[in-house]
């Protein structure tokens, strides 16, 4: 069985079952290209994509994952929605990543971004292959994507051009393969073997961690994929409380403490693309923690890439952003911390301190290589949970894998499978190829000071943060509210700011996703309301909104004045039940 060109494979394959195409396309899970031919269908030339996978099919499956849906799911959904969709740009899949997020925070639907991201996808594919050539007939689509109607139609649509998926298109390389086979199992298997043992390995892993701390000793329990952990109880019937809440891209996050500091409660859940539905469940949640109990809500605080939209939904008293809100809940576990490394599941912040004041601060919004969300995806393709990876790699070596960006070690992962690497060790290059990508990336030329904390969901791999300070060569201290710090953060401003009276809309808040079509302007393409405000002080409860494009109101008074997020045509409004 030979290593064969992907492309010869597809060439043979259109020749063997006589597609009679002059273009065949092909996009994978890793890589895509466009195959053009003659009249006689003979092969003149190819693209291929670079290094980079952006617009292939794991981006698709991550954010796919990121939003809830299947990528079945999400390619359906992107199929039937009807309206604009938030342009997601797709020259990085970690670029898209972030606006996607800034696509949730601005109230799109997750079909709205569902569509984008697939006309993204196509844009990307076509720039990189196309490359403003003119092509001569029709265009076989093969690869998994093929399998994705919205992304056929815009190709088609895009190109001006018919867009066949053949039937086998999921198969086409390997029925090209077939063909082509010559080379003996015998013969490539040793192939493989001689390229792994040529192949440069670090030293095994080892895990030393005596001030580790023990997630297990507080109450803690799980109800419909949402962690609640109990750390204190209400001495008294009345209980005046702080409440600080987190939206993050990947997990929302909410802490309970009494005006004292003391913590109650910890909760974290899936923010799953719909970051006003994970505020409205992690509420109802805080409800049933503290039912027969009389809480009285003296202010609430956010943080996180959805702290503003949240802070308008729920009526919340102040918005942190995340730097301040990691340094208050650090210093606030320890005075002594100068040095804060915090990965998250979309971005990783470096941050220094001195006398509990922040001097300096870096974050990588742009590349993931360096975040949580890599390392869940890679554990997952392996079969893998999070709370294994600690148990398994402990004196594993692992080989050296790219840390320059998601895609490149999604390759080198793939070649080390062929290769014959075990999982444990897979997994451990992962974790050495986010550290080294962290260190090079975000804290670069900047020198870590005397006390380390490592915070964000991320400092619960006990592995991962070993390989930060084996390479250290110091301790680096986590809270056990590590994934929690952000929360508890904005606790800690209120408390400091002495807070006592809040706008908070209430425990009981929920909120519902709807659409309109503005009537009040002649623009030629729809708009959409945004409701920023409600009250319970009138006989007959009314809704204020703002038509994006002619700014005119839907009734008749204000009732709260907001500055509103500018909207575009297809985004979403948010509008209490009560209301609908």
């Amino acid at each position: 069985m030979a290593s064969l060109a992907p492309v010869i494979a597809s060439v043979e394959a259109g020749r063997l079952m006589k597609t009679e195409v002059r273009n065949i396309l092909s996009i994978g899970c890793e890589s895509f290209y466009m195959i053009r031919l003659d009249e006689d269908f003979n092969y003149v030339e190819h693209f291929v994509n670079s290094d980079c996978a952006s617009g292939t099919g794991s981006f698709i499956d991550q954010q796919a994952e990121r939003l809830g849906f299947g990528t079945e799911e999400l390619a359906e959904k992107a199929f039937a929605f009807e309206g604009s969709s938030p342009s997601i740009a797709t020259r990085c899949a970690v670029f898209a990543k972030s606006d996607i997020i800034h696509a949730q925070a601005q109230g799109f639907s997750k079909e709205a971004i569902s569509s984008g991201l697939c006309e993204g996808v196509t844009r990307s594919v076509l720039a990189n292959t196309v490359k403003g050539r003119e092509l001569s007939g029709s265009v076989l689509f093969i690869g998994g994507m093929s399998r994705n109607r919205k992304i056929v139609a815009e190709i088609s649509n895009t190109l001006d051009r018919d867009v066949r998926v053949h039937e086998n298109g999921l198969f086409f390389n390997a029925i090209g393969a077939a063909a082509l086979g010559e080379l003996p199992w015998e013969k490539s298997r040793s192939l493989v073997k001689t390229i792994r043992e040529k192949r440069e390995v670090r030293k095994s892993l080892e895990i030393n961690l005596d001030h580790y701390p023990e997630f297990d000793e507080d109450k803690s329990y799980e109800v419909d994929g949402m962690e609640i952990t109990l750390y204190s109880t209400p001495a008294t019937f009345a209980c005046d409380v702080y409440l600080g809440i987190d939206v993050g891209s990947t997990s929302t996050k909410a802490v309970v403490t009494d005006t004292a500091g003391t913590i109650l409660a910890g909760l974290y859940g899936r923010t799953q693309g719909d970051p006003v539905h994970a505020v409205t469940v992690l509420l109802a949640r805080v409800r049933e923690i503290f039912e027969g109990k009389a809480l009285k809500i003296k202010g609430v605080a956010t943080t996180g890439s959805g702290r503003e939209l949240i802070r308008e939904v729920v009526g919340a008293d102040m918005a942190i952003n995340e730097i301040t809100a990691h340094a208050q809940g650090a210093t606030f576990l320890d005075p002594d911390v100068d040095t804060i490394i915090e990965i998250g599941g979309q971005d990783s912040k470096f941050t220094l301190l001195k006398n509990g004041v922040v001097t300096n601060a870096v974050m990588n919004y742009v590349c993931a290589a360096g975040t949580g969300s890599f390392i869940e995806e890679q554990a997952k393709r392996l079969d893998m949970t999070l709370d294994e990876i600690s148990r398994v790699v402990t004196g594993e070596i692992a080989p050296f894998t790219s840390d320059r960006c998601t895609v490149y070690m999604e390759r080198d992962l793939n070649i080390f499978l062929s290769e014959g690497w075990r999982r444990e060790q897979i997994i451990a290059a992962v974790l050495y190829s986010v550290r080294d990508n962290y260190l090079s990336k975000v804290v670069g030329k900047s020198v870590p000071g005397k006390k380390i904390y490592f915070q964000g969901a991320t400092a619960r791999n006990k592995a991962l943060v070993a390989v930060f300070e084996n390479e250290l060569n110091q301790p680096v201290f986590v809270s056990k509210y590590c994934h929690l710090t952000g929360a508890l953060g904005c606790t800690v401003a209120l408390m400091e700011a002495n807070h006592t009276t809040s706008e908070f809309t209430g425990i009981d808040f929920s909120c519902e996703v709807s659409s309109e079509i503005c009537t009040y302007c002649n623009a030629a393409s729809a708009s959409t309301f945004a409701p920023m405000g409600w009250s319970y002080d009138t006989a007959s409860p009314v809704v204020t909104s703002t038509c994006a494009t002619c700014a005119g109101p839907r009734c008749g008074a204000k009732l709260r004045t907001i500055p509103a997020t500018p909207a575009v045509s297809g985004q979403a409004m948010l509008v209490p039940s009560e209301y609908m």
